[in-house]
């Protein structure tokens, strides 16, 4: 059975071939990709009850539409990244901005990001489930078997 997608969050550079990548679902499976030197790492973690309740009770207090993304254009080389969840009403958010903007967004933005931080942290504390080597240019985002790939393309849309 396929996993309802809860929060994601998307910071890769293809160009400089690094980044991270969180998938979280309501179960509290999340998958880790965290890319350095063109070489990524993949880790499956099982976040606790206790944790998984605490981020539920973070995301849910969020209102989605009171979330402002400060934009800009864009300048050659930079990161676009993405981050998103599902709010109280299993409403699935997506907001995307440039990555050295994150400082500058909504405490509600850099609170998304922080959630990331909690899971990347989780996963620096074990080896990876798998390693792959990436072709410079060519990195791309792991897609978890187990998460709705409708939930997927909506979150790399």
């Amino acid at each position: 059975m396929l996993s309802a997608l809860l929060f994601f969050y998307v910071n890769l550079s293809a160009f400089h071939g690094d980044g991270t990548v969180v998938w979280l679902t309501q179960e509290g499976q999340a998958v880790v990709q965290r890319v350095d030197h063109d070489v990524s790492r993949i880790y499956s973690l099982e976040e606790p009850q206790a944790t998984m309740a605490q981020v539920r009770a973070r995301l849910d207090r969020l209102v989605a539409e009171r979330i402002k993304v400060v934009d800009r254009p864009g300048i050659p080389d930079e990161v676009r990244m993405s981050l998103g969840f599902r709010d109280a009403d299993w409403r699935l958010h997506k907001f995307s901005l440039w990555e050295k903007d994150l400082a500058k967004q909504q405490a509600e933005l850099r609170g998304l990001r922080d959630v990331a931080q909690e899971i990347i942290a989780l996963s620096a504390k074990r080896k990876p489930d798998r390693t792959e080597h990436v072709a410079p240019g060519k990195l791309t985002v792991v897609r978890p078997s187990g998460i709705s790939a409708a939930d997927l393309d909506a979150a790399l849309r």
